[in-house]
């Protein structure tokens, strides 16, 4: 989305399809975007809906300011550039870290052995 009112649509949108066919879950469920603005707009109209914000840049302290006020709880980030000490430093900030797309058992045990919570993975048969 690059109009500001396309987010809103968007975030409405996803908010309405929630609330249709997840209401029950709604809490367990985890939306992410890679768009700050449609975040913000979802965290504006459903606080208890956790968030999760894809990003292909490594996050500081100083970048967290930004989002504070939202409900993100993990970062989504490609595995390619994390190793143990950015994982514990996105852990101290607060947030579960979620890497894409791990498609072998032996990166996604070397991202689980650096703290990695979770990952992204078009195998399924890496989650057996």
């Amino acid at each position: 989305c690059t109009k500001k009112e396309d987010a809103i649509v968007l975030a409405q949108s996803v908010l309405e399809h929630v609330r249709t066919y997840f209401s029950a879950d709604a809490e367990s469920l985890l939306i992410s975007s890679s768009n700050l603005f449609v975040l913000a707009q979802i965290a504006q109209h459903a606080k208890s809906i956790p968030l999760g914000w894809i990003t292909e840049n490594k996050i500081t302290e100083t970048a967290v300011e930004k989002f504070s006020q939202y409900s993100i709880v993990s970062l989504h980030q490609p595995f390619g550039f994390l190793d143990q000490q950015y994982v514990e430093s996105i852990h101290k900030m607060g947030f579960h870290i979620l890497t894409y797309t791990v498609n072998d058992l032996e990166t996604a045990q070397q991202l689980k052995a650096i703290g990695v919570d979770g990952i992204f993975t078009d195998n399924m048969q890496l989650v057996k």
